[in-house]
């Protein structure tokens, strides 16, 4: 039933539905006129966002929740990625394409996203590099569609065809590690310093696929592999699983997580058993749509989530050595009349009026801290809540640690992550990345603060680097926007068929950006 309607002047080409806000019972969306992209949302007296976003007729648009960036596409023969503010953070060459972009569309997960034009399909990261180029006689691309899990992509095409392509060559490290995805059943496994090569033949299509801790954890459309990278075939697991949707895969020293569609399960490396207690999404009100890699982290005692009903606030849930499961942290407040008042939610924001954006656990020790950067894009770091059992394992409240109050450590911050092996937090500015070599002097002298950081200029990084991974003293992928010299090897590639014609499987594709 139509309950209202946008009256504008110009015809509007495309369309998108982006961020939600659950605390105001609102959403944000894009579209198009003429020229211009203009984000609005359903909240009523809001102003929107307007700007011209390219030289000529804007014809497709697509936002991701996930990552929470707009791509868009026109006659300009250009593709752009823009953030939910409309600032620019990646354009295209006209040179990349003869003719208009006439269709784009993000992935679910938000790692890339998928540019069709006219006998052109390809394969960008979510930061706008192109990954992969395909050409076939197709006419163009009038629309793009992926499947739920982000491994395959369909478009349907001016000359009555539909071009599948399925996500390859997909390339996983950690330390001596590296693993890759050759196809959509197989991969992998190489120990670089040995020299091995290990392949494993999946009998589904892999989903998602995560390294770390020894450990290599594969996703697919049934089970769930455990394979031990420093004894395969020993201590490998399998487990049922039947679900379709995984977009994150959590790695910590003492388990693993896998966030899908329902909810959040943990397993144990050396078993494979599920551990007692998950994360049902249902009952703390959160969509899996929404759950990012910035907005949930994982510690070996602490799992830590955003909470999209109240954004200044954070979910915890710890491990109950004494029962063997996890449960939710519930903060306490002793009114003196009724009893114990108890709420779902931890307070991680101490009074701030910014949302959090982002948040992150450190890993090393028994006292666990959460960092977390806000909408002002300012980084402060908090004591996670300890527990109190009394009585039974359901029952738990939060000690003196609730009352510390958060410590701001530095601004202007676009991504961050903790050492695996230490608490220490490297964080990426516009111009320089630091690496704080003991965060936790906040809490007894902030003035000691800056003799523990160490800058680094990030200008050679390109445009907008961001952190991907912090292992032992090596600070992982700092992706880059003009030169991917380094993460070259690690790029997807897309294996793209048409129904009746033969799959193209040629290892020099046209497609892949040179250093």
């Amino acid at each position: 039933m139509l309950r209202s309607k946008l009256q504008l002047n110009f015809p509007v080409y495309t369309f998108a539905w982006g961020s939600s806000n659950e605390s105001e019972q609102s959403q944000q969306f894009v579209y198009s006129q003429n020229k211009e992209l203009v984000i609005a949302s359903t909240k009523p007296s809001t102003a929107p966002v307007r700007w011209k976003a390219h030289e000529a007729l804007i014809l497709k648009v697509d936002w991701n929740p996930m990552n929470n960036l707009i791509i868009s596409g026109g006659e300009d023969r250009k593709y752009k990625v823009w953030d939910n503010y409309g600032r620019n953070l990646f354009s295209s060459s006209p040179q990349n394409h003869d003719h208009p972009i006439t269709s784009l569309a993000w992935a679910p997960n938000g790692t890339m996203f998928a540019v069709g034009s006219y006998n052109t399909l390809r394969l960008c990261d979510k930061n706008g590099p192109s990954m992969s180029l395909e050409k076939r006689e197709m006419g163009s691309i009038f629309s793009l569609a992926w499947s739920n899990d982000s491994t395959q992509v369909a478009g349907a095409c001016a000359l009555g065809q539909i071009v599948f392509g399925n996500v390859v060559d997909k390339k996983y490290e950690w330390k001596n590690y590296e693993v890759i995805i050759s196809g959509p059943k197989e991969l992998t496994i190489i120990d670089v310093i040995n020299g091995t090569h290990t392949r494993k033949d999946l009998n589904d299509r892999i989903i998602n696929a995560a390294l770390g801790f020894n450990h290599l954890i594969v996703v697919t459309m049934s089970f769930i592999y455990i394979f031990n990278v420093q004894a395969l075939g020993v201590k490998d697991h399998q487990i049922n699983f039947a679900e379709s949707f995984v977009p994150i895969i959590g790695l910590c020293e003492k388990y693993f997580a896998v966030v899908h569609s329902k909810g959040i399960n943990m397993y144990f490396y050396d078993t494979g058993k599920q551990m007692k207690g998950t994360v049902d999404f249902k009952n703390i009100n959160v969509n899996a749509s929404v759950i990012t890699p910035a907005t949930v982290s994982f510690a070996n005692d602490t799992i830590a989530i955003k909470d999209f009903k109240n954004e200044k606030n954070v979910l915890f849930y710890y491990w109950d050595n004494i029962n063997s499961q996890w449960n939710q942290l519930k903060a306490s407040d002793d009114s003196g009349a009724g009893g114990k008042k108890s709420v779902d939610l931890v307070d991680a924001s101490q009074g701030r009026n910014q949302e959090i954006v982002s948040l992150a656990l450190d890993q090393h020790g028994s006292n666990r801290h959460v960092a977390y950067i806000d909408r002002n894009n300012d980084v402060y770091l908090k004591a996670v809540p300890k527990h109190s059992s009394s009585g039974g394992a359901k029952s738990s409240s939060v000690q003196s640690a609730a009352n510390q109050q958060a410590v701001k450590l530095t601004s202007m911050v676009s991504s961050m992550a903790w050492c695996d092996s230490a608490n220490i937090l490297a964080v990426m500015h516009d111009s320089h990345f630091t690496v704080i070599l003991f965060p936790n002097v906040v809490f007894v002298d902030r003035d000691l603060l800056p003799i523990t950081l160490l800058n680094v200029d990030s200008s050679e990084f390109g445009k907008n680097p961001m952190i991907t991974g912090f292992v032992g003293n090596q600070i992982e992928e700092l992706k880059r926007q003009k030169e991917l010299r380094d993460i070259e090897a690690g790029l997807p590639n897309l294996h793209c068929t048409i129904p009746n014609t033969e799959m193209i499987d040629n290892p020099e594709r046209n497609g892949r950006r040179k250093p």
